[in-house]
């Protein structure tokens, strides 16, 4: 379950920084 957390975390920050760079 930790590991999927990880994997879903990851992602989400990645769209987060492209969210607030444009």
């Amino acid at each position: 379950a930790a590991a999927a957390t990880v994997d879903a975390s990851i992602p989400r920050k990645f769209l987060s920084f492209f969210y607030e760079l444009s």
